[in-house]
């Protein structure tokens, strides 16, 4: 009986951080509403001059990120994703505390 020798590719590692449960390669997605209503709202920020409205909307777009990176982080499809999910996280947390 022959053993297929396993390669560095093949690992655990290597193929949950590419791989979804059906093992297919996800990169990339389909945006989903968060991302479609953050990008939404983030044009109209940049459309809108100032006032109340443009800082309303600026929270509602940090708000929305905020929850689809979180979604990302927790429920991912594979590792790549994940860790997606953690850095857009980390900056959208980081940038509250610019001044």
């Amino acid at each position: 009986m022959s053993r297929r020798r396993s390669t560095p590719r093949d690992g655990f590692i290597s193929r949950r951080f590419w791989r979804d449960s059906g093992g297919n390669v996800v990169v990339a997605q389909r945006p989903n509403l968060l991302l479609g209503l953050w990008l939404t709202t983030s044009v109209a920020v940049r459309l809108i001059a100032a006032g109340r409205v443009k800082t309303g909307l600026g929270a509602t777009a940090d708000a929305l990120l905020f929850a689809w990176a979180y979604l990302e982080a927790t429920h991912g499809v594979n590792y790549f994703r994940r860790l997606l999910g953690v850095t857009v996280l980390l900056l959208v947390v980081t940038g509250f505390f610019r001044t």
